[in-house]
């Protein structure tokens, strides 16, 4: 379209009009021939011939004023990641360790009183005190160690599931944890 001047002709202004009404915009949908593509659009623009000019919906960035595209430091997430889970698993198996000694002892105290000799039915929640002969062998007994000469090696109750839990060597019969 051309525009005219302050001091142009009335003939200039006539031909200008003439001029601007075979004039016609061009259309958003018009395809660029390829060589002249290569001259009208600068390298810096976005531009295909299947969508135009896309670059307000690319996912990635298309200038170099657009904002930088930061990589997540994933190796520091994944080894912090190893490291909390590691203490966890850790953590647990101390636990089930400390857990398996504890039942470790409990068969091994139960196989001993029950391989000792007595000659009489425990009842369950009373304490019997294991002692060694003077044969080797162990024997339970109801008396209490401070009553006679014995060598004591423990006390024990007899719980509901036939289980012996060893107890503390006190007097009122305290469990030994």
């Amino acid at each position: 379209m051309k525009i005219a001047k302050q001091n142009t002709s009335l003939k200039e202004l006539k031909a200008l009009t003439d001029s601007n009404a075979n004039y016609k915009e061009p259309s958003q949908t018009t395809k660029f021939p390829k060589d002249k593509m290569k001259s009208e659009i600068p390298d810096n623009v976005v531009f295909s011939e299947e969508n135009g000019y896309n670059a307000n919906v690319l996912a990635y960035p298309t200038s170099v004023g657009a904002p930088i595209i930061k990589i997540d430091n994933v190796v520091d997430w994944k080894n912090i990641g190893i490291r909390n889970v590691n203490k966890e698993f850790e953590s647990k198996f101390n636990e089930l360790k400390a857990e398996y000694e504890k039942l470790m002892q409990e068969y091994e105290w139960n196989e001993i009183l029950y391989n000792a000799k007595y000659s009489f039915e425990p009842i369950i929640g009373e304490v019997y005190h294991l002692y060694l002969a003077k044969d080797g062998s162990n024997f339970l007994s109801l008396i209490h160690p401070d009553h006679w000469n014995k060598n004591h090696i423990g006390s024990f109750k007899l719980n509901s599931n036939k289980k012996w839990i060893h107890l503390d060597s006190t007097k009122d019969g305290i469990l030994n944890n």
